[in-house]
């Protein structure tokens, strides 16, 4: 037996429609996918079909938003927002460009992407010590290293000391090779 279907109609402008779907249309079919619906699109009119469409509809809402700040939005950009729009969590501060931490050789902003990433961020700013616990992945390293990288640049920080166990606590951790001596 089939779901109750719902139907949402959203209006985009045309010049938007290229980010929203992306190249060949790969955005909109993850989106497809994800949500379990599907988007046709009339002109500068989206319909949204499925069983519920209300998280395609804060995705899409959101790509919408993105096209004054960027250009692109990466695969990975769009599952967060995804994720985000499904757990229900807020969107506003998505991209989190304000927050921008550094920018890599080539230009890349490096920023928090999640609201735990931005918590963690802010704990790192507001903190003199500041323990990072989560899984492999998530960006702790990544992220305090930018902020201390954004700290020593803007002359808050004088040196920039990196450590880890001398000891192994029955695992390896972290990526760094070399013994204590080293």
């Amino acid at each position: 037996m089939q779901g109750n279907i719902q139907e949402t109609t959203i209006n985009i402008s045309a010049d938007k429609l290229p980010l929203i779907f992306g190249e060949l249309d790969r955005n909109v079919s993850i989106i497809e996918e994800r949500f379990a619906v599907r988007v046709f699109a009339r002109g500068e009119t989206l319909r949204i079909v499925g069983e519920n469409t209300a998280p395609a509809e804060r995705t899409i809402l959101k790509l919408s938003e993105l096209w004054d700040s960027r250009e692109t939005v990466t695969e990975n950009d769009l599952t967060l927002i995804m994720l985000a729009a499904e757990n229900g969590d807020e969107l506003d501060d998505f991209p989190m460009n304000s927050d921008c931490l550094f920018l890599t050789n080539t230009g890349k902003p490096v920023a928090p992407k999640t609201a735990g990433q931005k918590k963690y961020v802010a704990a790192i700013r507001d903190n003199t010590v500041t323990f990072g616990v989560g899984p492999a992945g998530t960006g702790k390293t990544y992220l305090a290293v930018a902020a201390a990288s954004k700290s020593f640049k803007n002359r808050d920080t004088s040196r920039i000391i990196l450590t880890r166990p001398a000891v192994e606590a029955g695992e390896k951790l972290g990526f760094l090779p070399g013994g204590f001596a080293e």
